[in-house]
């Protein structure tokens, strides 16, 4: 696992197990340990780890229904990125990282392997990012989904030995 704020994967594979604990008696936090630092999500209260349980459920069942306009890193990159900036922060330049980060996630660039690949629907229906952001979907879906985690996300950097 690499820094989870700049993919996430590990994290939201987790995230269900984790309310799961929260929600038995077994509550108690996730840590991820890897390179890069160590990923620690806190142990929620039942009420908390309620909450985001119910609310996973329903876009489990709206995803059910109908595809959602959603890739992992893509809304990953958007909630954290919208989420990790101050609220005293220009809501617009907060809007404008987040494009720019989920953008680079979500198109074919020079570096990137197009996110939406082995996704038809999204690669035919939101070819670009710029139309899955206008589809008025996907920001609610990224940062219910995503959101959640990235706020109770606590990274720790391990500091490398200088040579």
């Amino acid at each position: 696992a690499s820094n989870p704020l700049t993919s996430g994967t590990d994290l939201v594979k987790l995230w269900p197990h984790h309310l799961q604990r929260c929600l038995s008696s077994q509550a108690t936090a996730l840590v991820l340990y890897s390179t890069d630092g160590i990923a620690e999500l806190p142990a929620l209260s039942t009420d908390q780890a309620s909450l985001h349980w119910g609310e996973l459920c329903q876009h489990w069942q709206r995803a059910c229904q109908a595809p959602l306009p959603l890739t992992l890193k893509t809304g990953w990159a958007w909630a954290a990125a919208s989420l990790s900036l101050s609220e005293e922060s220009d809501r617009e330049a907060i809007k404008a990282k987040a494009y720019k980060d989920a953008e680079k996630k979500y198109d074919l660039g020079a570096y990137n392997e197009e996110e939406v690949k082995d996704q038809p629907f999204l690669r035919w229906y939101y070819p670009e990012f710029a139309l899955l952001e206008q589809s008025n979907d996907f920001v609610p879906f990224a940062e219910a989904l995503y959101g959640p985690i990235v706020a109770q996300l606590q990274w720790t950097k391990r500091e490398r030995p200088k040579a």
